[in-house]
C-alpha cells in the first residue's frame, strides 16, 4: 500500500485517515470478514484537547420489517433471525460512517478519493490472497453458492448487473428509502476507573459496558478482600480465572437482556456502572464454586471483524472497528454492486417485550467494540476486538477484552500489550456461551 500522494508526502499518519484506508483495503481484500456492506464503531481520543470521542456507525432494520412479518411471512419461529437470510441485514452504515469519521476526526488536507485510493489500486491491480481469506473463501463456498446471487457472485465474479440494489425479489424488504434514511451517530462514550486507569468503550447499542461491568465487579471483589489482588495471582491459575469467569457472567447476565437501540428503550447504563451497583454484583460471587442460576439484577431499583489502532506521533489515537458479523455476512450481494451485506439482525432477539426485539427502524444488539485507555486524560492505550466466526463466540470478545484490560494494567510491565495480547485466555464457549 503507498504511503504518499502524488506531491511525495505522508498522507496515512494521521488516524482517523489510516483507518479508513486500512478498512478500505480490506473491503477488497478480506471481504469474508469487513467491508462497505457492514457496521463501524469508532473511538478517537483528541490529544489537543484530551477528550475522547465516539461514532456509532451501526445501521438500523428496515422500516417494513416488523416482527409479524419475521414470524408470518418467513416462517421464522427461532430466537434470532438465521445469519444467511437475506432480512439478516440490517441498514449497512460502514460507508458513511467512513465519510463522517474523515469529517469528525480528519485533518482536511485529503478527499475520500484520495483516502480510497490505495484500496481502488487493490481492487483494479490485485493482489496476494492471504492464507486466511483463502480459507475464507474456501470455507463460505456453499453459502455463496445456496444465498441470493452468491453464485452468480463465485462463478463470474461480480454480482449482476440488473439495476436493482436490495434483492427484494428474494423476500428482502430493504429500500433505498431505508438507505436514505441512515445516518451516524457522534454519541458520548462510557467509562469506568480501574486501578487508576478510565477505560473508554462506545455505549449501546454496542456491548462494551459489559467489559466495563466486569472490570467494576473485579475491582469490587479485590477492594472487599473477597479475593486477592490479581496482580498478585498466577496468571492463568484456576482462582484467577475463577474470578474473571464468574465477574464476567455477572455483567452478561444484565447486558444481554439491557444492550439494545437507546433509542427504542431506556437503558440504565450509569446505574449499570455505579460502584454501588456493581459491589451489589460482586456479593453474589462465591470464590469456592460457579454461581447457580445467575439472573439480572435491577439497577434502576437499587464474530467476523476488522480492527485498527492507529497512533500519531502527536498523541491522536483512533480505535476503529468494521465488520459484516458472520463470516460473508449473508453471503447477498446487493446487485450491480460489489460487496457482501452483513448480517447484524440476526442478533435481535424475536420475543416480543424484550428491549432487543426486532421492530422497524430500530439498531440491533452489537458485538464489536472498539476501546481506549486514558491515565490522567493521557492516552495510555488504544485496542479493539477481534474476528467472531460463530453465534457461539459472540461472547468471547467481552470476555477476552475484559482480560486483556486487567492483564495489562495488572501487570504493567514494558511488554504489557504483547502479555495481555498474545497470552492464552479464558474461552466463554466452555460454559456454554
Amino acid at each position: 500500500m503507498t504511503k504518499t500522494t502524488k506531491t511525495g508526502k505522508a498522507f496515512i499518519c494521521f488516524p482517523s485517515r489510516r483507518s479508513v484506508v486500512y478498512t478500505a483495503a480490506l473491503n477488497v481484500t478480506e471481504p469474508a470478514s469487513t467491508g462497505i456492506g457492514g457496521d463501524c464503531f469508532c473511538l478517537f481520543y483528541d490529544a489537543k484537547n484530551k477528550k475522547v470521542n465516539a461514532l456509532n456507525g451501526s445501521g438500523r432494520s428496515p422500516a417494513k420489517l416488523t416482527l409479524e412479518y419475521v414470524h408470518n411471512t418467513l416462517g421464522i419461529n427461532q430466537n434470532n433471525i438465521p445469519f444467511n437470510n437475506i432480512n439478516a441485514a440490517t441498514v449497512p452504515g460502514a460507508a458513511a460512517a467512513w465519510v463522517d469519521t474523515i469529517n469528525n476526526f480528519g485533518s482536511g488536507k485529503l478527499n475520500l478519493s484520495e483516502i480510497l485510493q490505495p484500496a481502488i489500486d487493490l481492487a483494479e491491480n490485485g493482489f496476494p490472497v492471504s492464507e486466511i481469506s483463502a480459507w475464507m473463501w474456501k470455507k463460505g463456498e456453499d453459502l455463496l453458492m445456496a444465498s441470493p446471487n452468491g453464485g452468480d457472485m463465485l462463478i463470474n465474479g461480480h454480482a449482476p448487473k440488473t439495476g436493482e440494489i436490495m434483492l427484494q425479489s428474494k423476500g428482502g424488504v430493504m429500500s433505498l428509502d431505508d438507505l436514505a434514511a441512515h445516518t451516524t451517530s457522534r454519541v458520548d462514550p462510557i467509562s469506568i476507573d480501574y486501578k487508576g486507569f478510565t477505560i473508554w468503550e462506545c455505549p449501546p447499542n454496542g456491548q462494551g459496558i459489559t467489559a466495563l461491568m466486569t472490570l467494576g465487579i473485579l475491582e469490587s471483589l479485590q477492594e472487599s478482600g473477597k479475593i486477592k489482588d490479581l496482580s498478585k495471582m498466577q496468571h492463568n491459575s484456576v482462582e484467577y480465572l475463577h474470578a474473571i469467569i464468574e465477574s464476567l457472567r455477572l455483567a452478561f447476565e444484565d447486558t444481554k437482556y439491557y444492550v439494545c437501540d437507546p433509542k427504542d428503550y431506556h437503558i440504565p447504563v450509569k446505574e449499570l456502572l455505579s460502584k454501588k451497583y456493581l459491589a451489589k454484583r460482586a456479593q453474589l460471587f462465591d470464590s469456592a464454586k460457579a454461581t447457580v442460576d445467575i439472573e439480572k439484577g435491577s439497577p434502576d431499583n437499587s464474530s467476523d471483524t476488522v480492527y485498527f489502532s492507529v497512533v500519531d506521533d502527536e498523541g491522536n489515537a483512533c480505535s476503529y472497528i468494521n465488520s459484516i458479523f458472520h463470516g460473508f455476512g449473508t453471503a447477498a450481494v446487493p446487485e450491480d454492486c460489489g460487496f457482501i451485506l452483513h448480517c447484524r439482525g440476526a442478533s435481535f432477539v424475536l420475543k416480543k417485550g424484550h428491549p432487543n426485539c426486532l421492530k422497524p427502524n430500530k439498531r440491533p444488539y452489537h458485538t464489536i467494540i472498539p476501546s481506549i485507555v486514558t491515565k490522567n486524560d493521557e492516552l495510555w492505550l488504544s485496542f479493539g476486538g477481534h474476528n467472531i466466526v460463530t453465534i457461539k463466540e459472540w461472547d468471547r470478545e467481552k470476555f477476552g477484552r475484559g482480560q486483556v484490560i486487567q492483564r495489562i494494567i495488572d501487570e504493567n510491565t514494558g511488554i504489557r500489550v504483547w502479555c495481555g495480547g498474545s497470552d492464552p485466555r479464558g474461552d466463554g464457549q466452555v460454559i456454554g456461551w
